[in-house]
């Protein structure tokens, strides 16, 4: 599958699909597992297939929980900004490359990457 994407570097989040990969970034360093649960997408042919649904969940909620342990160590998470974002030509999927600030550590001390989709007219991170 070929996609066009669109590249966009910025500092602030003024698209849909940054501001999402932001809140997905700060609930994981946050430790917030019920919110970074509700932000995954989830195919409707996978949902289907029993205990999917609760298995994801549950990674998610693990993944937060350690997440929230190494901003921890850092003194917790100072910002999140948008180094650059991406999107195809449909709308549809989106690429948001994210720097991670710590109150107690370097700035930019680390990169996230969030591969999203849309789902109807809202913004799920893709974990594919």
């Amino acid at each position: 599958m070929s996609f066009g994407f669109f590249l966009t570097a910025c500092g602030g989040s003024s698209k849909p699909y940054e501001k999402t990969a932001i809140e997905f970034i700060e609930a994981m360093y946050n430790g917030q597992g019920d919110k970074v649960q509700k932000m995954i997408y989830i195919p409707a042919e996978e949902l289907k297939e029993p205990g999917i649904e609760e298995m994801v969940k549950g990674k998610m909620a693990a993944a937060a929980h350690d997440a929230k342990k190494q901003a921890d160590q850092y003194g917790g998470l100072k910002n999140v900004t948008v180094l650059e974002s991406s999107h195809d030509e449909s709308g549809k999927r989106a690429d948001v490359r994210l720097a991670l600030a710590f109150k107690n550590g370097p700035e930019g001390s680390r990169e996230e990457r969030v591969d999203l989709i849309k789902d109807g007219s809202t913004w799920k991170v893709n974990l594919d």
